[in-house]
């Protein structure tokens, strides 16, 4: 065996050695979040020619053990699906947290003081009223519930937006924040050229890798994300299609106000650190969300926090209006009114002149304009500026863009984002009560064809029609004359609720039907709840007296009364309301909203009770491969111990050898 017995023996400790401390570095780290467990990869050293043998075979001596690399035992497609089963529980998670805080906002779990109690509170006064239709304090009393009413839904309405407002916060913290995306991915980044240093000098990074991966296992419960190897030691990461970590290069997502109307941000792909204004065209970013289609399993798009945060908060505060926002105006539209325009200019007009008889020839259409461009497009032609025109032009032609990127990411929340969609509900049926309450009291009652309850008639029983030519744009059909109840003064009824810009005119200008109309593009036309108030001239002290409810005017006549309460029940009526694609009354219409919340959240804490099991199966089945078992590596590390015990032997052995050939055959030096 001689000195080569030496050499194999030598290795033989050296691979027992390294064995024995990788084996204590396990149970010393065996509680260390996201560690895995290691192994020596340890193979053949080699072996030497030590001749032929009689048959002319070669023959060879082993040169021992050796060891090539201390590996991490993961399976990659094990983590694949926890990140994958936890990025879906994060959604899920987050969505239950949203649609529990909407339904406490919503105050049904309180008692009496909630929104469904108001409603049914100005019920019961119309009940009232109907017994006792001249009294004060049934009037009084139904004031007081109305004004209650009022002031509930803009609680509620307010504590919507708030909550929107709180989860504008939550989505730039997990964009921005030190627990956030771009911060994650910038650490994994860093990690990339640590690990990429060592091993390219022959060192493990292998702890480095661990906290690389515990990176990524939080950036999953973020967004989506997809992993790739790179045969360097860098970890790559795709997220919606787009490259967010290349070695140690990012591709951070910034961040875009999505609406003039608010300050929300929607996360985009871009290389500026500021928030991007709201006229920032698409070519200039890329939507980090897919405003063509909504956020749901169908879509395999429920993972991470992040969308569910926007499918919670929305892109802005919506009323029941909001459905019918129209798109902005096309650059072919708005070229065309430029040129009508500029033509009346040359004409002779004044450019006020000219947008005002625009304005008449188009009714509304103006009000979809990008602000500001037209008439300074027209100034800058009048003035024969051809360079201002040009640069005005790409200008608008930018924000064109940006509007109809604006409008696409506006229908969808409208469609699919949930505190707009409770905000619309919630909206629609304050409207509807208003608009009831105030047909009411000024004589336009009307029934489930639309025409008025309560109307003139000619000697012959006929209704009363004026002006044939006078269209009712409810009903498509000639207008009738509705009779106008009386109030206890003996005067005709006034409108109960008025908007915001109505309540400082003087009484006579407070009318209803409103004129102009409501416009869904003009949020100062809407009766929405922040901009619904109660009439000043039932605030004042004889306030009551101003309820109109005497058809005939005599004191108890209780035939308007009576119609109202079978319109407020009716399902089917004109002021029905629809929730889910069904039609409601009132009160009905708040059970159906609530309920939808509310079912929407349970299916929500459905798929996070199966998520959960998922994830925890999923951790599992990783914490089976890569986790640290203290009674496996007690057990290898005894192999090891014999293993370096078996091969010291050897070499005391030779070394014994050695000596009794040196020192026990003869005399040393002759």
């Amino acid at each position: 065996m001689g000195f080569g017995g030496l050499t194999i023996a030598n290795s033989g400790m050296r691979a027992a050695q390294r064995n024995l401390n990788v084996t204590g570095h396990n149970m010393a780290n065996a509680e260390v979040a996201g560690f895995s467990r290691q192994r020596i990869v340890q193979n053949f050293a080699g072996q030497r020619n030590v001749g032929f043998d009689g048959a002319s075979n070669r023959m060879q001596v082993g040169m021992g053990a050796d060891w090539s690399n201390v590996h991490q035992i993961r399976n990659e497609f094990l983590d694949i699906n926890f990140r994958n089963n936890v990025s879906r529980l994060n959604f899920y998670s987050t969505k239950v947290q949203a649609g529990v805080m909407i339904e406490t906002i919503l105050g049904e779990l309180h008692g009496a003081n909630n929104f469904q109690g108001a409603l049914n509170r100005i019920w019961y006064s119309i009940q009232e009223l109907t017994a006792h239709p001249d009294g004060h304090h049934t009037r009084q009393f139904f004031l007081a519930n109305v004004n209650t009413f009022l002031v509930n839904a803009q609680t509620v309405y307010n504590d919507l937006f708030e909550y929107q407002q709180n989860l504008d916060a939550q989505i730039r913290e997990v964009v921005y924040g030190s627990r956030g995306i771009n911060a994650t991915v910038s650490a994994i980044g860093e990690l990339n050229v640590r690990i990429r240093f060592l091993e390219k000098n022959g060192d493990m990074a292998n702890d480095y890798r661990d906290q690389r991966n515990l990176l990524v296992d939080h950036l999953a419960t973020l967004i989506p994300i997809h992993v790739r190897h790179a045969d360097n030691g860098d970890m790559n990461i795709t997220s919606m299609g787009h490259h967010i970590l290349t070695g140690n290069s990012a591709s951070p997502l910034g961040l875009r106000n999505i609406a003039r109307e608010s300050n929300f941000v929607i996360p985009v792909f871009t290389h500026e650190t500021d928030v991007l204004p709201s006229n920032t065209p698409p070519e200039e970013f890329t939507s980090f969300i897919n405003f063509d289609r909504p956020i749901n399993a169908a879509n395999s798009n429920d993972n991470g926090k992040l969308f569910a945060l926007i499918q919670a908060r929305g892109t802005a505060p919506k009323n029941h209006l909001s459905a019918d926002v129209l798109p902005p105006l096309t650059l072919a539209e708005l070229n065309d009114a430029i040129a009508q325009i500029s033509a009346d200019v040359a004409g002779g007009m004044t450019i006020g002149d000219a947008l005002e008889a625009f304005e008449l020839a188009n009714p509304g259409i103006l009000n979809r304009d990008i602000p500001g461009f037209i008439p300074q497009i027209v100034a800058a032609i009048d003035a024969g500026n051809a360079a201002l025109v040009a640069e005005l032009e790409e200008e608008m032609a930018r924000n064109v863009r940006a509007q109809m990127f604006n409008h696409a990411a506006h229908m969808w929340s409208v469609e699919n984002a949930k505190i707009p969609q409770v905000m619309m509900n919630l909206d629609r049926i304050v409207n509807t009560v208003v608009t009831k309450l105030n047909d009411a009291l000024t004589g336009n009652l009307r029934g489930p064809d639309g025409n008025f309850l309560f109307y003139e008639t000619d000697a012959a029983g006929n209704p009363l029609i004026p002006d044939p030519l006078d269209i009712d744009p409810v009903t498509n059909e000639p207008r009738r004359v509705p009779v106008r109840p009386r109030d206890l003064n003996g005067e005709f009824g006034i409108p109960l609720f008025v908007r915001q810009t109505d309540e400082a005119l003087p009484s006579a200008d407070r009318v209803w039907p409103v004129d102009p109309p409501q416009d869904p593009n003009r949020a100062t036309t809407i009766f929405t709840i922040n901009n619904i108030r109660l009439n000043p001239d039932f605030r004042l002290d004889a306030g009551h007296n101003h309820l109109a409810l005497s058809l005939s005017g005599a004191p108890g006549d209780t035939d308007l009364l009576v119609a109202l309460q079978e319109v407020w029940m009716d399902a089917s009526s004109f002021y029905a309301v629809e929730v889910g694609g069904r039609q409601f009354n009132v009160q009905d219409a708040y059970i159906r909203l609530t309920g939808m919340v509310a079912t929407e959240t349970a299916e929500a804490a459905s798929r996070v009770t199966t998520g959960t099991i998922q994830v925890d199966q999923a951790q599992n089945q990783r914490m089976s491969v890569k986790g640290v078992s203290m009674d496996e590596e007690m057990a290898a590390m005894l192999r090891f111990q014999f293993a370096f015990q078996a091969a010291s032997r050897v070499f005391n052995m030779i070394d014994q050898m050695i000596d009794r050939v040196v020192n026990g055959t003869g005399r040393v030096g002759l």
